[in-house]
């Protein structure tokens, strides 16, 4: 057969103006300053407010009799600063925010219901509408004054965790409830159908894109498993079962979605599509194959799965990555964003880079690796006994919450000065305070594991495995890409490849268009172009 190609280029005519931000610098300011704070008590309250501290930014802030303390202000989006006792014992918690400057009930409520919700693990853009649509929410006026009512009765209601039946009652009126079904059905041929939503996208004849619409971590292995010969159609299998001593064809990580969404609703909830791409991945077919037949096996934290079609992880996918993966997704999915949290600096979250993280990784994974049972409760999705059981190692091996915050920023400062930078006298000083925020964090953070909107999705939506079958077929005429974007003043190559033996008359016909206001097509070699 003849083999004719044809090759053109786009043009694109627009024109974009860029500005250089001269305030991109590689060593910003973490602090916005120091701003003062209120403590409001509520009328019958036994506290002496003049003997009680804040603790925020890994420091501890006197307040005056008049319920006033000047703090460290980070700024962005909303820091958390907490309320303890002279006798060291937690009272109150919020976020305090370029609008709201105060530690009282009903921010401490405000905060227990955003922590719980598992907000704590998505970036600032959903804290700051959270707050300022529940200060005013008709819904949760009696869950505020049951709460104020709870606190004058038992001012350690924080400390003694007395408020779960009132809070739970108060997530009722907010939570979204129309959790989507994560699971896609098993195909033949997948394109772009989800299962543990993951989907497989076809970009031309040759390539897929690996689209993971959510946090979890992911990796995908291809095997080519069958094809068929051009020349007599003999089907030639090569696995029909994928053994556990097979090696990939490739592997490759999967793009994890970043801690941020295309919109935020009236709760300040993430919705709406979020998308990780991996590719283009080839799956490549030779000019003597009709057909191949190509599995992609994609693993990742979930369920165990066994049995069926899917009987398991192979041996060099499970040896390989599957155990890195949870620690990983323990590390820097779970752990991290907490101890931000309790910093008050979660606003970093975003800008989480893992390459600059190694120490802290390093650090955390040994003290899981010294207790096997924590990755194991990971695995099997009880996340806070995963947690207080590395609360425990941290106990045993002596090892600080601050020792774990000291590795974890150490990240940030190549960008950030005045970033966390607290004495050993104030370590020593503020160690049960840190300790005590980061066990109510856990407590809260894991109480209602079950939207997928959040990082920390209940256990039972995910698979560890999931495979897709994927089909590639040697047609007469492959355009590569079918469909591609253009950036401005480059060129786009497009490639029509015609496998017909053209000598007797025949003729093919395809057809390139650009959805675009401007552009140019024009034919590699040759005169003619259109727009």
């Amino acid at each position: 057969m003849k083999k004719s190609l044809f090759f053109l280029s786009v043009f694109t005519l627009l024109i974009i103006a860029c500005k250089k931000d001269k305030n991109n610098s590689d060593d910003r300011s973490v602090l916005q300053g120091s701003v003062s704070v209120q403590i409001i008590l509520p009328k019958g309250s036994p506290i002496d407010i003049s003997k009680t501290q804040i603790f925020t930014l890994g420091k501890s802030y006197k307040v005056d009799s008049k319920g006033k303390a000047n703090i460290d202000f980070y700024g962005n989006g909303g820091q958390l600063a907490s309320l303890f006792n002279e006798s060291g014992q937690l009272l109150l918690e919020s976020y305090i925010t370029t609008v709201s400057k105060e530690i009282s009930i009903k921010t401490t409520s405000q905060a227990l219901l955003f922590q719980s919700m598992q907000m704590i693990f998505l970036p600032d853009s959903a804290k700051f509408p959270f707050l300022l649509k529940t200060t005013d929410y008709p819904p949760l006026t009696e869950y505020y004054s049951q709460m104020e009512k709870a606190f004058i009765a038992d001012p350690l209601i924080l400390e003694n965790k007395n408020f779960k039946s009132i809070l739970s009652q108060a997530i009722t009126q907010v939570k979204q409830k129309n959790v989507n079904d994560i699971y896609g059905r098993f195909m033949d041929v997948i394109t772009n159908e989800e299962k543990s939503k993951i989907e497989i996208n076809e970009i031309d004849d040759e390539n897929v894109n690996i689209i993971n619409h959510y946090y979890r971590r992911a990796w995908a292995y291809i095997y080519k498993t069958e094809y068929v010969k051009k020349e007599n159609h003999e089907v030639v299998t090569i696995w029909d079962k994928i053994p556990k001593e097979a090696e990939a064809r490739k592997d490759t990580k999967v793009e994890k979605v970043k801690f941020v969404g295309k919109k935020i609703d009236q709760m300040g909830v993430v919705s709406g599509d979020i998308k990780a791409t991996t590719g283009p991945v080839n799956l490549p077919i030779l000019d003597d194959e009709a057909e191949v037949t190509y599995k992609i096996r994609v693993i990742g934290p979930g369920k165990e799965v066994g049995g069926g079609e899917l009987s398991g992880l192979t041996q060099t996918e499970d040896m390989k990555l599957l155990g890195t993966l949870y620690q990983e997704y323990f590390a820097y999915d779970i752990l991290a964003p907490m101890l931000l949290e309790n910093l008050g600096y979660r606003s970093l979250l975003p800008e989480l880079d893992e390459d600059n993280l190694s120490s802290y990784f390093n650090k955390v994974n040994s003290l899981t690796l010294s207790n096997g049972d924590i990755i194991t409760n990971v695995r099997e999705g009880k996340v806070r006994d995963a947690i207080q059981l590395f609360s425990q190692v941290m106990d045993q091996n002596k090892v600080s919450v601050y020792d774990i915050y000291e590795e974890l920023i150490n990240g940030f400062r190549a960008t950030y000065k005045n970033i966390y930078n607290t004495s050993q006298e104030d370590k020593n000083e503020n160690f049960d305070k840190a300790k005590k925020v980061y066990n109510l964090l856990a407590y809260l953070s894991f109480e209602n594991a079950e939207a997928e909107d959040f990082i920390i999705a209940s256990h039972k939506y995910f698979n560890e495995l999931e495979e897709f079958e994927v089909k590639v077929s040697n047609n007469e005429v492959r355009l590569s890409p079918k469909e591609g974007v253009t950036s401005t003043f480059t060129d786009y190559l497009l490639v029509a490849s015609v496998n017909v033996d053209t000598s007797g008359g025949n003729t093919i016909k395809y057809k390139w268009t650009t959805t675009g206001k401007y552009g140019v097509l024009k034919e590699v070699g040759a005169s003619s172009q259109g727009t």
